[in-house]
């Protein structure tokens, strides 16, 4: 709970401090004279940033053809969990009441000697994603 209580401190804090920066640096006064004639960004400029802008409304409207690229890596992981026998929950009794518990990176960490094979090296040929054939 007081984790919980410092991360949403810490969001606002970054929220304040942010938009603080914002007002300096975008509605700020001019204290340099040679600033006060920089121009404004080039046609060039803005055809790359309204690039950009495309790019990242359409990896977040539709995130599937850039999400797919880790499909294969991401199954061949997946499955080698599945064949040491472990799994991503663990399951708790509280209460009386059974329900998924435990911190995935926390379980990511108790999973990795088994995963690496126990000698603290991987499985895996350098340079080939998991699982994935050459």
């Amino acid at each position: 709970m007081v984790y919980a209580a410092l991360a949403a401190l810490g969001v606002v804090l970054a929220a304040v401090y942010l938009l603080w920066m914002y007002q300096r640096v975008f509605y700020g006064e001019i204290r340099n004279d040679k600033n006060r004639n920089l121009p404004d960004c080039s046609a060039l400029e803005k055809l790359i940033l309204a690039t950009v802008v495309i790019v990242i409304l359409a990896m977040g409207i539709y995130p599937q053809p850039f999400l797919r690229r880790m499909d294969r890596s991401v199954a061949a992981v997946m499955q080698r969990i599945d064949s040491n026998g472990m799994t991503m929950s663990r399951k708790s009794t509280h209460g009386g009441h059974s329900r998924e518990s435990g911190n995935p990176a926390q379980m990511l960490t108790e999973m990795a000697p088994r995963l690496r094979g126990g000698n603290g090296t991987s499985n895996f040929p350098v340079g080939t994603p998991a699982g994935v054939a050459r």
